[in-house]
């Protein structure tokens, strides 16, 4: 099942009253191309490949980052007593995404 998630961003794009699926195959085809173009190019930059000179650069953005496992950190220092309470004690965010799938 493909399925792309787009967070609360709205734009001047046409709005219209019915989504056909014509509509919602056109999405998942663009998604797949775009997905496709981007593992080309990431390949290729891998392997070496040139850009052309020209506005556009495609390049490879190396670097490192510090991910903690922030709930089995807090889990082995609090224990899941006060995890638990701490989650519960936590009010829940609201949010509206949109989520085109095909079965």
């Amino acid at each position: 099942m493909s399925s792309v998630v787009i967070r609360n961003e709205v734009t001047d794009a046409k709005i219209v009253t019915r989504i056909t699926q014509a509509m919602v195959d056109n999405h998942l085809m663009l998604q797949r191309r775009l997905k496709a173009s981007a593992s080309m190019l990431l390949a290729s930059l891998k392997l070496g490949a040139t850009v052309e000179e020209g506005e556009g650069k495609a390049y490879l953005d190396k670097g490192s980052e510090c991910k903690p496992n922030w709930r089995a950190a807090l889990l082995a220092e609090c224990g899941k007593a006060k995890v638990d309470a701490i989650r519960t004690a936590t009010p829940r965010t609201e949010y509206e995404r949109l989520r085109v799938e095909k079965k």
